[in-house]
């Protein structure tokens, strides 16, 4: 079973409202408590893993972390959308390739957009999503 679908059953019997049909953006409070949420977990890991050095600590706290992540896409009506916008950021962030084919890094390890970036464009597939979805 996929990670959302495990969440799904959880908030299904928890807190069936914070789970959306269709792609919005929720009442502030839910959107102050999903960032709530991801930040407290964010710390967790990283006490886990920078301050007690612990990988099965780490572990537990990414897989809680994901777990919270996979309700925002819940609470955000992106379930079904999920797999579609990661690839589509998945497909963006291959085109990060400097000038002469190989990864342009940052000092701090992180690569950088290359000349031929082509940014994702989520908002596509959300307004496809919404139309297809809408109701009359």
């Amino acid at each position: 079973m996929k990670t959302i679908e495990m969440v799904k059953e959880f908030h299904k019997l928890f807190c069936p409202e914070q789970t959306q049909k269709r792609p919005c953006l929720p009442p502030t409070d839910t959107l102050n408590l999903r960032i709530r949420l991801i930040q407290d977990e964010l710390d967790e890991l990283k006490e886990a893993m920078v301050d007690e050095f612990d990988l099965a600590h780490s572990a537990r706290e990414l897989a809680d972390l994901q777990y919270v992540v996979d309700g925002t896409w819940l609470a955000l009506g992106l379930g079904d959308l999920k797999e579609r916008l990661v690839g589509e950021v998945h497909r963006a962030n291959m085109t990060k390739l400097g000038p002469d084919g190989t990864p342009m890094r940052r000092e701090d390890g992180k690569v950088l957009k290359g000349p031929g970036f082509q940014p994702p464009d989520c908002g596509f597939i959300v307004r496809m999503y919404q139309a297809l979805t809408r109701k009359d």
